[in-house]
């Protein structure tokens, strides 16, 4: 069990620096590293092991029925675990107190922010919601324990000004396919690494993203200038490689999300940008602000991006002083 602690414990600590895609990840590669590893770890006030509830088996199973990947499926375990080595008492028998003393001795023991805590807050109560649901309880102990407020992060979003430099100091088609895709797309970069020439329709400015986050498939689209960049790109291969964006030297084979990374942040430097607010994620970001700036139906947005519940691309529907003050000169004729 030392190890799942230790992974609990990084996870939350990485929570706040990490946004939830690239936090998987790095979970993911972690728990590759640490096969063949022994790990030992002093008992702290926070770790005390107990058999794990059955229903906490039973619900992880039912969450897999819902395509959650097996990253979010291990930190729905992992830190419920946490949650019941902490309290030390059968899951039907804790009661509100019992859910409050754990957050408050979690934050104090890991320092983490009140963003990590309501996190871990809707984790517990999820899991109890369930068991009331399944007919194992009578009441969900979190019900009392109100969500904790905390200061949302802005999300940078990329201006025209900063594209149009990016795409200017482009010096490769490839480079310049990468930037303007990921703009026009709202691809993750993942979703990019493992597109192949068959899943694009250059004619009917189409992308078919297949298996994309939770193994949904979805369609979304491109812009002509993309259409434009990747017509150039793929005509200037020679290779049969399938992929859409492929490896820069030696034998063709499909591209590495880090490597995407990388080549993003070095159009920014050289285009002066902040590498810190640039980033393939800030480009789907940017992808579904525009969309909603330009009067696309959220609904649209959230089958382009590919989430399952409209509270996710809600996220991107912020209202700013300039959105009010153009609508109000736009309506108020």
């Amino acid at each position: 069990m030392s190890y799942e602690l230790f992974r609990t414990d990084l996870f939350t600590s990485l929570m706040d620096i990490l946004p939830q895609e690239k936090l998987a990840e790095v979970m993911n590669a972690v728990d590759v590293a640490a096969q063949g590893y022994e790990f030992e770890r002093k008992n702290t006030s926070l770790t005390v092991f107990l058999p794990i509830p059955e229903p906490l088996k039973m619900y992880i199973a039912s969450k897999a029925t819902e395509n959650l990947s097996k990253a979010t499926l291990k930190n729905y375990y992992y830190l419920l675990v946490k949650f019941f080595s902490y309290v030390k008492k059968p899951f039907d028998s804790i009661t509100t107190n019992d859910v409050r003393n754990f957050l408050l001795a979690y934050k104090a023991s890991r320092q983490i922010s009140d963003r990590t805590l309501e996190q871990i807050r809707v984790y517990i109560h999820c899991f109890y919601d369930w068991c009331v649901n399944e007919g194992l309880l009578f009441r969900n102990p979190v019900n009392l324990i109100h969500a904790i407020r905390y200061q949302a992060k802005e999300r940078y979003v990329i201006s025209p000004l900063e594209l149009e430099r990016m795409r200017f100091n482009c010096v490769t088609l490839r480079e310049k396919a990468i930037i303007d895709v990921l703009y026009s797309s709202g691809l993750r970069v993942t979703e990019l690494c493992r597109l192949k020439k068959e899943d694009i329709d250059l004619g009917a400015r189409t992308i078919h993203v297949k298996q994309g986050k939770g193994n949904k498939d979805r369609t979304t689209y491109i812009n002509a200038e993309a259409v434009i960049s990747l017509t150039a790109y793929l005509n200037s291969r020679s290779d049969t490689c399938p992929y859409v964006i492929v490896n820069i030297n030696g034998e063709k084979h499909m591209v590495n999300k880090r490597t995407i990374e990388s080549e993003v942040r070095k159009v920014a430097e050289r285009a002066g940008l902040s590498t810190e607010k640039i980033s393939p994620h800030n480009f789907r970001h940017t992808f579904a602000t525009t969309l909603i700036r330009n009067g696309c139906p959220i609904e649209h947005v959230q089958k382009m991006l590919g989430h399952s519940k409209l509270s996710t691309t809600m996220i991107y529907a912020r209202i700013d002083d300039e959105d009010v003050r153009r609508n109000h000169e736009r309506c108020a004729i």
